[in-house]
């Protein structure tokens, strides 16, 4: 094999890596905005009639919700399980601790995907080559249609599904009298958030075609040339 078709291969390999690495990224971080973006659920208390639901005043709805945030989002491993104003089954619990051990991989992946993204958009720059903005853009909004689809078409077969597909259980499926909590975590509030998901993403995939298009202009291509020159004389004339 020659030098310059290992090359290719290398270089093909590490753009593919870049690209995943930097979508899942901008997914990760879509996840993390949505799942702390509390004013959401703060509005769904009302529109969803929560505090009728859970005979809980509004204040202590969100002391529990918050609660089961901060106790998901958490890094720490060795936390003890209680939420404020509710009992909860063994099942429950395993469930919450399931839904942590989720997050918790997250940031793992998020971390690793952070340092390549940040190694390839600095390669990237240094050779003026943006065409990974398009390409991030399109796979962004592609994953976008392919989840709302069903969603739009059975929110709660969809909804059921990627429980299924995350945990090999079915502590998911809570009961009012042994987990209570399920009151104050109503289906259409997940709706909302799955909304707000997609919005998050597509609005980052129409940032990235358009910060892509904007570096990919001819006015630009022509400045940046210009730079190009103009660093070369200097460079020859210190020398």
């Amino acid at each position: 094999m020659s030098r310059n078709i290992l090359n290719i291969i290398l270089n093909g390999i590490f753009n593919f890596v870049f690209i995943i690495a930097f979508c899942l990224l901008i997914i990760i971080l879509s996840v993390k905005f949505t799942v702390h973006f509390k004013p959401l659920y703060y509005h769904d208390i009302n529109k969803l009639n929560i505090e009728s639901v859970s005979d809980l005043s509004r204040n202590e709805i969100i002391n529990n919700y918050n609660y089961l945030v901060n106790f998901i989002s958490s890094p720490e491993n060795n936390i003890n399980f209680k939420i404020p104003s509710f009992s909860d089954s063994t099942e429950g619990i395993i469930h919450f601790y399931e839904v942590k051990s989720i997050f918790n991989k997250l940031n793992y992946i998020f971390y690793s995907c952070l340092l390549i993204s940040v190694i390839g958009i600095l390669l990237k720059i240094k050779r003026h080559d943006y065409v990974f903005l398009k390409l991030c853009s399109i796979i962004l909004i592609s994953s976008q249609i392919i989840i709302l689809l069903p969603i739009i078409i059975d929110f709660n077969k969809s909804f059921t599904y990627f429980h299924k597909i995350l945990f090999n259980n079915d502590y998911w499926l809570f009961n009012e009298k042994t987990d209570p909590v399920i009151k104050i975590l109503p289906e259409p509030f997940f709706f909302h958030c799955v909304l707000l998901f997609i919005g998050i993403i597509t609005t980052m995939s129409c940032i990235l075609a358009i910060v892509f298009l904007k570096l990919n202009s001819p006015k630009n291509k022509t400045n940046t040339a210009l730079r190009k020159k103009i660093l070369i004389k200097r460079l020859l004339n210190t020398k």
